[in-house]
């Protein structure tokens, strides 16, 4: 750290995460893409924030970007900064960053068996996390492997912990997968669609888990999902993502009371609901589907499946205007932003 920070650098320390301008891009034979757009956000401690859009829109890449394991060809641009207690994740040596993936930020990844060693047992690969970062001897470190077994709900954890993980259902290595990432109780944990692979009994045990985690601990997690009714009375702040850009971010309760993107309402309008599966009824979809990153359309990149676009959305694309102390990226808010100044 400087010995006079830059505003960057005040503002970060005030936060846990503090990303700015986060900018990911993959060169590819054909074209380059660019998969997470200049999006920035912080993060403060015990706080809980979901970034909620559809498959494609940059959701993971975003996680990824931020513990700098974005895959080859992927790279993050150099002047994106994501700072953690003060420090630039990005600017760190890998001996460096080690010592704080699993440890002060563990992350829940989407493909739970792609996680896992198929020649180690759980209670091995969980309590090599805490051996490694905790100093635990191997036994203290299989009983608490149990103990985190427990805690997400998996029968006989004692007798689990020497199963294989092709022993275990996906539902199962799903929370196993939980059980390792909370195993050194990070500041701040990143779950990628974390209850997919779960019955719907078993997904709210885990979300009020880790809402409970969240209080007790002042943990903050970052919740990725493309299910905008699952935050629900679990996150505080929405972070709304299409075609790798940020096009609102709001607080929940907000969101849900009136949204302002036409993308949030119409994800809202999408889920289903208690009776709407009878004749009278009929489900509600978004039309059309996510652009491809190296072919995006002129202006708003949702333009072509909204349905309050007009001419000025065709040609030039919006910035995010601040209504309300809300963001949103739509040029319906032009005038409403001049307006709040």
């Amino acid at each position: 750290m400087t010995p006079n920070p830059t505003n960057i650098e005040r503002k970060a320390m005030q936060n846990l995460l503090d990303v700015q301008n986060l900018t990911t891009r993959f060169k590819l034979v054909r074209y380059d893409i660019t998969a997470v757009d200049g999006i920035s956000f912080s993060l403060a401690k015990g706080e809980v924030m979901a970034i909620v859009g559809e498959s494609g829109c940059g959701k993971s890449v975003t996680a990824l970007s931020i513990l700098n394991l974005v895959p080859s060809p992927g790279t993050v641009d150099k002047d994106s900064r994501v700072m953690f207690d003060g420090k630039n994740l990005l600017e760190l040596s890998e001996k460096e960053i080690a010592q704080i993936r699993g440890n002060r930020i563990a992350m829940i990844f989407q493909e739970p068996s792609a996680s896992f060693n198929l020649l180690f047992k759980i209670g091995y690969q969980i309590g090599e996390a805490l051996m490694i970062h905790k100093k635990l001897a191997k036994n203290e470190a299989l009983r608490e492997a149990a103990e985190l077994l427990k805690k997400v709900r998996i029968p006989e954890p004692a007798s689990r912990v020497s199963d294989f993980p092709f022993q275990l259902s996906g539902g199962m290595l799903q929370r196993v997968m939980i059980a390792l990432a909370l195993s050194c109780r990070p500041e701040l944990l990143i779950a990628d669609e974390p209850t997919t692979a779960l019955d719907v009994t078993i997904q709210a045990q885990i979300m009020q888990l880790l809402k409970e985690l969240s209080i007790q601990e002042k943990m903050a997690i970052l919740f990725i999902t493309h299910d905008l009714a699952l935050i629900d009375g679990f996150a505080d702040t929405v972070m709304i993502m299409y075609a790798g850009r940020v096009v609102e971010k709001s607080p929940v309760q907000e969101v849900y009371a009136r949204p302002f993107h036409p993308y949030a309402g119409d994800l809202l309008d999408s889920i289903p609901r208690l009776g709407f599966f009878k004749d009278e009824h009929t489900l509600s979809t978004i039309r059309g589907n996510v652009p491809e990153l190296h072919d995006l359309p002129t202006g708003c990149k949702y333009a072509p499946r909204c349905g309050k676009c007009f001419d000025k959305c065709l040609i030039a694309e919006p910035p995010l205007f601040n209504v309300l102390n809300r963001l949103v990226r739509c040029w319906l808010f032009e005038s409403r932003a001049a307006g709040d100044k």
